[in-house]
Parts: C-alpha cells; sequence; structure tokens
C-alpha cells in the first residue's frame, strides 16, 4: 500500500515548465540544445518526484534530498555542456533557469526548500567525492 502524499507532483508538468524556462533561457541556442534538454528535463522532474517518495517516506533525510538533487543537476548541466557550441555557463543558465521554474512548487511539495527560488546554484564536480 503506498503512502498518498500531501501535495502531488506531476513529472510531465514539472517537466514541461522546465523545458519552457531552458527555452526562453537558451534563446537561439534552443535548436542546438532542444533535444538532449527534453530529455534531461524529464530526468531532473523524475529525480525531484522520487526524492519527494524517498524524503516523505522517511527513507532519507533533507540532506540527503539536496545531494541527490544536486549529483542530478549536475549531470544536467555537464549533458548540456557535451553539446557542440554549449559552455559550461549557458548549461548552468539554462538549469539553473529550469530549477527557478518550478522551485515554488517543488518546496511546497517536499514541505521544505529543496531547491532554491531566485539565487544561483553553481554545479559542483568533485572528483573522488560522493555526493
Amino acid at each position: 500500500m503506498s503512502k498518498t502524499l500531501p501535495f502531488s507532483l506531476n513529472v510531465q508538468a514539472l517537466a514541461a515548465d522546465m523545458v519552457y524556462a531552458v527555452r526562453k533561457s537558451a534563446s537561439t541556442r534552443w535548436p542546438a540544445v532542444r533535444a538532449e534538454a527534453e530529455v534531461e528535463m524529464r530526468k531532473l522532474a523524475q529525480t525531484m518526484l522520487d526524492i519527494h517518495k524517498l524524503h516523505s517516506g522517511g527513507d532519507i533525510t533533507r540532506t540527503r534530498a539536496k545531494q541527490l538533487l544536486t549529483a542530478q543537476r549536475n549531470s544536467t548541466c555537464a549533458v548540456l555542456k557535451g553539446i557542440k557550441g554549449i559552455g559550461l555557463l549557458t548549461a548552468e543558465a539554462t538549469t539553473n533557469a529550469a530549477l527557478r521554474a518550478v522551485a515554488t512548487n517543488v518546496n511546497a511539495a517536499v514541505a521544505f526548500r529543496l531547491l532554491p527560488d531566485g539565487e544561483e546554484v553553481k554545479a559542483s564536480f568533485k572528483a573522488g567525492k560522493d555526493l
């Protein structure tokens, strides 16, 4: 029997909101990032839902939830950075825009500040350190 969550996170709706934010942020680079950005935003949205379920079920702490989100965010930035003509700053800017677009809804659903709302978040690639 699955536990009912007080707020619902819809992966398709979250992904669509994030894709829209990425499209606006990427501007003229949208055609170059579109295909991979759409896939990455779905992954990021699914990760948020998974984190929500794990945290609300008591399986992970807030700290671990933030670590899991950071790992997926860094993965998203790495994928976007790997697209020809897209640099780290563009990858970070588009990913930050996506997270800001859904921060209010996600934070309300998880009942704590999982996502930053308005501030920039730097990718943290730390070799040899588990997130």
